[in-house]
């Protein structure tokens, strides 16, 4: 089977559905049947679906500590610094 310079455009502009499983069986059987026949579109679908499994992987690791610690402590700072923004603006805003 040889990609249709046309089908290659309708299969990346589907790919987002068919990895979500937005697609019906026909529309799923036809991006198969075109990656057969295009190496192309074959390496974006598999490279997509690469990632994707490597994603879905990645959320059921529990992040190391250090990590969780330094994003705690880097809210805390953003929060901090908005605290004293906010103050700084209400001293602005009182009467003197």
């Amino acid at each position: 089977m040889t990609a249709r310079p046309g089908g290659c455009k309708q299969i990346l502009t589907s790919i987002s559905a068919y990895f979500d499983g937005e697609l019906d069986a026909a529309s799923c059987d036809a991006i198969v049947q075109h990656c057969q026949g295009c190496p192309g579109c074959a390496v974006v679908v598999d490279g997509l679906r690469e990632t994707v499994g490597l994603c879905r992987q990645a959320g059921t690791v529990p992040l190391p500590e250090s990590v969780r610690r330094r994003a705690r402590d880097s809210v805390r700072r953003l929060l901090d610094a908005e605290a004293e923004t906010d103050a700084g603006a209400g001293r602005q805003d009182a009467p003197s």
